[in-house]
């Protein structure tokens, strides 16, 4: 059951890339504050979602399907979950800079585009080294 969970979770969180990236487009390309708000509390939702999908692989999962041969994996996974966070927390700077009069867009944009490279990076892996070996 927790493997279809993870499993489904990385096709949410996965089509989710698209959508996050294609709406940054569209506030940059405006200007506009009020969307980048909006854009704020989705990544607070996601944000929450991704703590939950990590606690899980790492309490539950993990523990259940460490061995020799996928240790290092799964160790590298771990560090990822804490950057990803780290980059979450990093673009709610961000924001919180623009919307206090700041011009950072470009490095807003920079770690936007870290941010889903790192998370797509982050499910493949999971999806097609980790999760097959089980």
């Amino acid at each position: 059951m927790i493997l279809k969970d993870i499993q489904e979770e990385h096709k949410k969180h996965g089509n989710l890339i698209p959508k996050i990236e294609n709406l940054f487009n569209e506030i940059r390309r405006n200007l506009d504050l009020k969307k980048l708000e909006d854009f704020k509390k989705i990544l607070k939702d996601l944000k929450i979602e991704l703590k939950e999908h990590f606690f899980k692989e790492e309490s539950k999962l993990f523990p259940k399907i460490i061995n020799k041969s996928n240790e290092l994996l799964i160790t590298n996974l771990e560090k990822e979950h804490m950057e990803l966070l780290n980059l979450l927390e990093k673009l709610d700077k961000n924001i919180e800079r623009i919307l206090n009069g700041e011009y950072i867009w470009a490095e807003f944009r920079y770690n936007i585009k870290e941010f889903l490279h790192t998370l797509n990076d982050h499910i493949l892996k999971e999806d097609y080294q980790l999760l097959p070996s089980i």
